[in-house]
């Protein structure tokens, strides 16, 4: 193997190490974890056949996310099923509100991952915003947007 090549290999190890976890928490609430998994491999694997040109982009691990999103919305669609939001066989849950789930599911995708992302993971906007590809303000809006939905649907009003 020439030297570029082992050079090319190390920089997109380099480079899942980085990324992967990321694009896949971004997903996990839109595909499920089984579904996030088939998704970001899916990704990983298309940037790693495009590895030239992907490692060129300004932003390589939101093509990650992109590629994963539509191999996870396709995969999905041809199954024609929801999943959960957490594996089946998850050990024990964090009390949280029973009417949670119910609540997130009324939210759009965008606004439920950036909801999840932000509020769940603790991701600050500028991370989220960047692997998402999208602004700050942007994802601000779908936070605001998907906080507001779920205290609606729970009933919660806001402290003065």
């Amino acid at each position: 193997m020439a030297g570029g090549a082992v050079d090319d290999e190390q920089r997109f190890r380099t480079f899942v190490r980085a990324v992967e976890r990321r694009v896949w928490l971004a997903l996990v609430s839109e595909l499920g974890p089984d579904g996030a998994d088939d998704a970001v491999a899916q990704g990983l694997a298309h940037a790693w056949q495009h590895w030239g040109r992907v490692s060129a982009m300004a932003n390589p691990a939101g093509y990650v996310y992109r590629v994963a999103q539509r191999a996870g919305r396709d995969a999905a669609t041809r199954r024609a099923r929801t999943y959960p939001l957490v594996s089946p066989g998850a050990a024990r849950l964090p009390d949280v509100e029973p009417e949670l789930a119910a609540a997130l599911a009324t939210l759009s995708p965008n606004q439920r991952r950036a909801v999840f992302l932000i509020e769940a993971c603790g991701w600050t906007l500028a991370d989220a915003a960047d692997l998402l590809d999208v602004s700050v303000s942007t994802l601000r809006n779908h936070v605001a947007r998907g906080m507001a939905g779920l205290r609606k649907h729970l009933e919660v009003e806001l402290d003065a």
